[in-house]
């Protein structure tokens, strides 16, 4: 295809992606027709699912909305052959510290833990979430190991291990709580959220394929947290998220803390260590402008860049304003 850009006189040229003509086909309702028979496990008079004891499921688990799923204490869930969990329910999972729920997938393969558009708060106490990869089935497609979408949910006293896909946890539009939780070994971000609002209270983060912590349009607060390793960012905010930062501790990252696309970052109290470039601050997305950042009472040690700040982009840091002097930042992260 040939075309011009108005003010410009160049012609270009794109090439004609070719996609399939569009059908009545919809692979969720294809997940719900052959899914697996949980009437076991069914009390339709209360509209409650209860699972318990240990189980084990090759086929996709799907469960329409108008429902209440409970895990007792204890459930050993294991999905495998590609299963998928989908929930159009709330969600209670009600481990103890002695009887935890864990959830889980043996060979790996698991289709993802996806809650969708339920209503009513989810809650999930003393889970295990364990080998996920994310749902990919017949062009549905998502990014996240644990998904909550347009569904509200609690984490407490929760862990999150060895994902092999884009997201460990994955929030979007939503209200959420991660509070005494740990996300470890994943293969890209640990927590990525969008369009949400919430808070993670004392939560720990080792060992991030890519960013630790990523959100973008959305109301955030972060306190009391740990990051230990990070192969992109400790913390990101971007697409005008505004994120309040208390008493987090960032070490053995590439980048401690980026704020990009008219996001605000209010930090007080971090320490970063061990780090590349102490703060990021950057426009990635035209139709945004510039970031800012306002630390204090910040440490840094042992980190070889300070900060980077493109123009028009400000850094206050313990009290000294720093203007923005760089240009095209985002060729050097993003490109």
């Amino acid at each position: 295809m040939y075309f011009k850009v108005r003010e410009k006189d160049s012609i270009f040229t794109t090439k004609i992606v070719q996609w399939p003509a569009p059908t009545n086909y919809n692979p969720r309702n294809d997940i719900a027709a052959n899914s697996t028979d949980i009437s076991e496990y069914t009390n339709e008079k209360n509209k409650q699912i209860t699972f318990k004891g240990n189980l084990k499921f090759n086929n996709h688990i799907y469960i329409p909305a108008g429902y209440v799923v409970s895990f007792e204490p204890g459930t050993k869930m294991d999905i495998t052959n590609g299963a998928a969990f989908i929930s159009s329910s709330t969600i209670k999972i009600n481990g103890t510290q002695n009887n935890p729920v864990k959830i889980f997938s043996s060979d790996m393969s698991a289709n993802g833990f996806t809650i969708l558009q339920a209503d009513g708060l989810s809650t999930c106490k003393y889970a295990i979430f364990d080998n996920f990869n994310t749902l990919d089935y017949n062009g549905w497609t998502i990014t996240g190991a644990v998904t909550f979408y347009e569904s509200d949910v609690e984490f407490y006293n929760c862990t999150f291990n060895n994902n092999h896909c884009e997201d460990m946890l994955n929030t979007v539009r939503c209200n959420f709580l991660l509070k005494d939780c740990s996300l470890n070994n994943t293969y890209g971000d640990s927590h990525d959220s969008d369009f949400c609002t919430g808070t993670l209270d004392n939560c720990l983060f080792t060992n991030n394929g890519n960013d630790a912590i990523d959100f973008s349009t959305s109301e955030v607060t972060i306190k009391n947290c740990t990051i230990n390793g990070a192969k992109d960012k400790g913390i990101s905010v971007g697409e005008n998220t505004k994120a309040k930062i208390y008493n987090v501790v960032i070490t053995d990252v590439n980048i401690g803390i980026a704020s990009k696309d008219l996001s605000h970052a209010e930090v007080e109290g971090c320490k970063i260590s061990k780090a590349t470039y102490g703060f990021l601050l950057l426009q990635k997305k035209p139709e945004f402008g510039p970031a800012t950042i306002t630390a204090n009472n910040c440490t840094l040690d042992d980190v070889w860049t300070e900060s980077l700040i493109e123009k028009n982009s400000t850094l206050t840091l313990n009290g000294k304003t720093i203007k923005g002097k760089k240009h095209k930042l985002k060729a050097l992260f993003y490109e």
